[in-house]
């Protein structure tokens, strides 16, 4: 019956009525709900189907995706990995543009919007089993959360021009934080890509309100009395994944807007890392570099050395 009622919700999530995609999404939902791991079989047919609901235009529909995505994240079975797990591993894959026909902007945005809702139910499961166990809890999210921000920060998704895109890995940021708090505050595999992600965010004027907000929060996480703390814990590995390794100039504008904001943020831990700092300058100010680099750089630099601090 399950095999015949899933092809029925999925057709009509695709409806061109929204009354009849929603009633297909919602369909979704519960028999993921009822089925349990008995749906398994059927997800890789949901993941495409969810996808795409998640960037439909009516709300009603992206939030009953959202609810569907969130309960089969809770979904756990026998297999290994477990139906939750792969989903997510299939969601990250597309969203760093690894599937073949599914690597565009709108692509990796929905998936991160779908993995946002996933992780959440996966969390929820795995700390109530934790803590069933005596564990403690949020560690079972330690390798999830550590995957995610990795998608997050890989150059694929880092630096493309979408703002719908960059949106829903804000999204997933305060996603990933709300799931896996533990993670976050003590697995570097987890707030360095998280931390990059943010400060690449915070480039965006629109975005950057919430993305500092987002760091706040880390910082409370790492057990950091301010941001500026945690900026210090983790300057020099800021700077080598915005730097280019033998201290040449930086070409890419992404990698440039990143050191402008994180200069003019944490300016003032920068001390101990000034020789590396000074030769990107040095680098830039040179008459063969890219002139509107040299017009950024050397305006960064004269806020830079106007901050007292």
């Amino acid at each position: 019956l399950l095999g015949e009622l899933v092809p029925i919700a999925l057709e009509d999530s695709a409806h061109w009525t929204l009354a009849t995609r929603h009633r297909g999404v919602l369909l979704v939902r519960v028999l993921v709900v009822y089925a349990a791991d008995a749906i398994e079989a059927h997800v890789p047919q949901m993941l495409a189907t969810l996808c795409t609901a998640s960037a439909d235009e009516e709300d009603v529909v992206r939030e009953a995706t959202r609810a569907c995505a969130t309960e089969i994240g809770r979904v756990t079975t026998g297999s290994e990995p477990p139906v939750a797990v792969a989903f997510i591993d299939a969601l990250l894959a597309q969203a760093q543009g690894r599937v073949d026909g599914l690597d565009s902007a709108p692509h990796r945005r929905n998936a991160l919007v779908v993995v946002s809702a996933a992780i959440g139910g996966l969390s929820a499961t795995l700390i109530g089993t934790a803590a069933g166990d005596g564990a403690t809890p949020n560690d079972p999210m330690a390798p999830h959360a550590s995957k995610v921000a990795s998608a997050l920060v890989d150059r694929g998704v880092l630096e493309i021009a979408d703002t719908p895109l960059r949106i829903s890995m804000l999204e997933t940021c305060g996603a990933l934080i709300a799931s896996a708090p533990s993670a976050c505050g003590t697995s570097d595999a987890v707030c360095r890509p998280l931390l990059r992600t943010l400060v690449q965010l915070m480039a965006d004027t629109e975005l950057c309100e919430a993305a500092t907000e987002h760091v706040a929060k880390l910082a409370e996480l790492c057990g950091c009395a301010n941001e500026m703390a945690l900026y210090e814990r983790h300057f020099a590995f800021l700077l080598e994944s915005i730097t280019h390794p033998d201290g040449g100039a930086i070409s890419s504008l992404y990698q440039q807007q990143a050191l402008d904001v994180l200069m003019r943020t944490a300016s003032s831990v920068a001390g101990p890392h000034l020789a590396r700092v000074l030769q990107v300058f040095f680098e830039h100010a040179k008459a063969d570099s890219d002139p509107d680099a040299r017009l950024r750089m050397m305006a960064l630099l004269e806020t830079v050395l106007a901050n007292e601090q």
